[in-house]
């Protein structure tokens, strides 16, 4: 929020970068394997995409109605 004087959807990344809901989230939406693929927080609207049939997000953008927008790519390690 300093550098940018907007407050970015921080908090609910640990959730979301795993694939799940943020508790304070509202309307959850998952696809037909049960992956999270939308959610909102707040004036956040946050979109996850995957690739193939993986579990976690490759892909998080989250948009609030002032035009700010975050977009976080994921690469995920396997163990």
């Amino acid at each position: 929020q300093k550098a940018t004087g907007w407050q970015a959807p921080i908090s609910q990344m640990p959730y979301w970068i795993s694939g799940r809901s943020a508790p304070s989230d509202s309307t959850p939406q998952l696809d037909a394997q049960g992956r999270l693929i939308s959610s909102v927080n707040g004036q956040w609207t946050a979109s996850f995409t995957y690739k193939g049939t993986d579990k976690l997000p490759a892909k998080i953008s989250a948009v609030q109605p002032k035009g700010h927008k975050v977009i976080m790519t994921i690469n995920h390690q396997n163990s």
